[in-house]
């Protein structure tokens, strides 16, 4: 595996297995509270306030959520996750970090008075980025974009990587469970809820600094900066994990909850 397919592997492991464990808890959770109904008298808005913690492919998360009328809520949530590990691949010393930070408002719409719910809404903050910073030892050889090179043992080659996505986005959810139970006797709930956000093609930086050599012993060395040949292979890596980070421009919406209603 060439070394800079780490940054869309590292990407759909720390997240795609993620949503497929969460998916299984999903589907187990879904089942009984399918046939959970909401006694609907009318409630003032703004009347009473809900907060949820959960957990889901955005990370842990925090909610509160509000009444507008007997059909509709008003919810706000904030998520964040870091993840954090070092890998060799390829020759060269990877220091990843994943990190997951957003905001989202949504609007709550209960159809028909039971525990199903529609949500629109947006994220209004998306802090979700992975960076890497790459070290090549010196004198050592390592491979970008299917090519070998040196690392120049006076000038040992350094890199930083990053992949952003733009920060507000639409999303749209579906879900079981009201945050603001209508009847005056209840005040935990269990919010379960699956959807998508759209991101919008991804962003990424590749940069080296130092200095690659066709030979070890420091024998044909150049600027990793001004090396035609090794750009372009960093140009071909940077489009190969562009290919992969797109397939997150639509990203899933799974977590499930614990709330109460004060």
């Amino acid at each position: 595996m060439d070394s800079t397919t780490i940054f869309p592997h590292f990407l759909k492991f720390s997240i795609s297995s993620f949503c497929s464990a969460l998916i299984i808890l999903l589907a187990l959770w879904m089942a009984p509270a399918l046939w959970a109904q909401i006694d609907a008298p009318s409630m003032r808005p703004f009347s009473r306030l809900g907060v949820d913690v959960n957990v889901g492919t955005l990370g842990v998360g925090v909610e509160v959520a509000t009444p507008l009328a007997t059909r509709f809520n008003l919810r706000g949530s904030g998520n964040f996750f870091h993840y954090t590990t070092n890998i060799n691949r390829g020759g060269l010393v990877y220091v990843t970090a994943l990190d997951m930070r957003s905001a989202q408002a949504s609007l709550d719409w209960f159809p028909w008075r039971n525990a199903f719910h529609l949500s629109p809404g947006v994220m209004f903050y998306n802090g979700i980025q992975m960076t890497a910073n790459v070290q090549a030892p010196p004198n050592t050889s390592f491979t970008i974009n299917g090519a070998t090179f040196y690392s120049d043992p006076s000038d040992p080659l350094t890199g930083y990587g990053k992949v952003t996505f733009p920060t507000v986005g639409p999303q749209l959810t579906i879900g079981l469970g009201n945050m603001i139970p209508r009847s005056n006797h209840k005040h935990f709930s269990f919010p379960v809820e699956a959807g998508v956000v759209y991101f919008g093609p991804g962003n990424i930086l590749l940069n080296f600094s130092g200095s690659e050599c066709l030979a070890p012993g420091g024998a044909f060395c150049q600027k990793a900066s001004s090396s035609p040949n090794f750009q372009a292979d960093v140009a071909a890596a940077k489009s190969q994990i562009r290919t992969y980070v797109n397939y997150f421009g639509l990203y899933p919406i799974l977590r499930m909850g614990l709330s109460y209603k004060f």
